[in-house]
């Protein structure tokens, strides 16, 4: 699987072979057209992908997402980890070391100065 930037709102996923092949390709919508965005990663899983990135609402607000997608490119979830006037900076993706069927999200919120590290276990 290879994925890219499409448009501002969009990424584009491919399914590749090992030689390189495109073998099919999905655009999903991750941001609205006034909005940034940044990938960071793919995870497989049992039974898909995991992709994330970070979506840029405001000079205040940065949240992370998660895209689920299924071994044929179907769109299974979009979610959203952040809140209004933070700043979640982060998007590392990992297999939880306590639970083999969580993954968990890595990141840190920013506001007004102060920062923790958070976790979100998906």
């Amino acid at each position: 699987m290879a994925v890219s930037d499409s448009q501002n709102d969009e990424i584009d996923v491919h399914f590749v072979t090992n030689l390189g092949i495109i073998l099919s390709s999905g655009k999903y919508k991750v941001a609205s057209s006034k909005e940034s965005k940044r990938l960071f990663g793919i995870l497989k899983v049992s039974d898909g992908y995991l992709i994330s990135g970070q979506v840029q609402y405001s000079s205040e607000t940065v949240k992370s997402f998660i895209l689920k997608i299924d071994r044929d490119g179907n769109k299974i979830y979009l979610k959203y980890y952040g809140e209004k006037d933070f700043w979640f900076s982060g998007s590392t993706l990992y297999y939880s070391p306590i639970n083999e069927n969580e993954v968990v999200l890595y990141g840190s919120y920013s506001s007004q100065g102060y920062s923790d590290i958070v976790f979100f276990h998906i």
